[in-house]
């Protein structure tokens, strides 16, 4: 595994989202990506996971099968059904039916496998979201704003789970808002911050 950006841009169009940017990701490490909305954050995630073209130097070699990404949004529409959800989960994380309801029970879902999601709250949307966090470990972790929508007991399950897998040793980049969690999060784990602002990604001091 080895991510590592030297003098790096990122164009999405003709806009110029990122520039200059120096990151090397260092093994089991944590880093809070901090940020106005709108600074990068989450195009910065999106082109460590290869998902924009870089200008500059760029080696980007991810795991793919040990690489867990939560975006901000629901990758699912509207009028996809639970248990569809649960079958897109179970192709793509290589994870049984049994150990998905689990994750369900202890999120508190209790909602028909066969609801589609425009029925369900923000919240409990989110809940399906996040559910590769509580699946087995993976190498390396892409957080972006994981727990906005979520209650409190759920977050505090959030927080618990990112504690252990971190402590097994995976690497995480998470983007969030709410400093109560990194400060949760910070009585257990030693977070780096990186900052993005004028289109750039600066260590904080």
């Amino acid at each position: 595994m080895k991510i590592e950006l030297i003098d790096t841009s990122v164009k999405i169009g003709n806009k110029i989202i990122l520039e200059s940017i120096h990151y090397k990701m260092i093994p089991q490490s944590f880093i809070h990506l901090k940020g106005d909305n709108g600074s990068g954050k989450t195009v910065f995630m999106q082109t460590l996971l290869g998902f924009y073209k870089c200008i500059g130097k760029c080696e980007l070699s991810l795991p793919k099968k040990e690489t867990v990404y939560i975006p901000d949004t629901p990758f699912f529409n509207e009028n996809t059904s639970v248990k569809e959800i649960i079958h897109t989960y179970r192709y793509f994380f290589n994870v049984s039916t049994e150990m998905i309801h689990d994750c369900l029970n202890t999120l508190e879902f209790n909602h028909s496998l066969n609801m589609k999601t425009a029925s369900l709250s923000l919240g409990t949307k989110k809940k399906l979201e996040i559910l590769p966090l509580f699946f087995p470990m993976r190498k390396v972790y892409f957080l972006d704003e994981i727990t906005l929508g979520l209650d409190s007991k759920s977050t505090r399950l959030v927080i618990d789970r990112i504690v252990a897998l971190h402590k097994l040793g995976s690497t995480f980049i998470m983007s969030e808002h709410n400093p109560k969690i990194i400060e949760a999060l910070s009585q257990h784990i030693e977070i780096k911050e990186l900052i993005c602002h004028n289109k750039k990604i600066v260590q904080s001091s």
